[in-house]
Parts: C-alpha cells; sequence; structure tokens
C-alpha cells in the first residue's frame, strides 16, 4: 500500500462519504456501458395471500442489474446457499 494513503473507517453514515461513492460509481459505469435508459425493477416471491416471502428491487439499464435491495424470510434461508441470510466480511489487501 503507498505511503501517502490510508484507510478511513467510520460507522457514522455521512451523507457526503456516501454521495461521493456513488457520483464515482456513476461516473465509472455510465463510461463503461452502452447507452439506455434506467428502468425500475421489482422481483417478488408471495404466497398465495400475496404475503411478500423474498424479494429483490433494483434498477436494469442496458445489459446491467443495479441491486439496491434483496431480502429473503429466514425460514426460506439455507445454510448451504451462503450469500443469504447471514453477513459475511471480507477483506483484501491492497
Amino acid at each position: 500500500m503507498e505511503k501517502d494513503r490510508t484507510f478511513r473507517i467510520t460507522d457514522d453514515g455521512d451523507e457526503k462519504d456516501i454521495r461521493d461513492i456513488h457520483e464515482k460509481l456513476k461516473v465509472f459505469n455510465l463510461h463503461h456501458r452502452e447507452a439506455s435508459k434506467n428502468v425500475p425493477i421489482g422481483i417478488f416471491y408471495e404466497d398465495q395471500d400475496g404475503k411478500k416471502l423474498a424479494g429483490l428491487t433494483g434498477e436494469t439499464f442496458g445489459n446491467w442489474l443495479c441491486i439496491h435491495y434483496l431480502f429473503v424470510e429466514e425460514h426460506l434461508r439455507k445454510d448451504d446457499y451462503p450469500y443469504t441470510g447471514k453477513r459475511h466480511y471480507y477483506t483484501k489487501q491492497l
């Protein structure tokens, strides 16, 4: 890691920090994707009474899918599907 760079870990949800990262991601994505409009998307798994048991919300643009929220009721989560229901933290040396 470069000596003039540091990691800063926060626990305050600072809106400016979030906006800065969102803007950088938008600039990168816009430069690397085909021209298209953003289309909202919702995919829901419901029981016979219309109660939502799982769902995904986000948007599509071209061949890209941006997931905003993903939820699966706890009783539907399986131990052999490691990315549903449990948080996994990964670190990588830069």
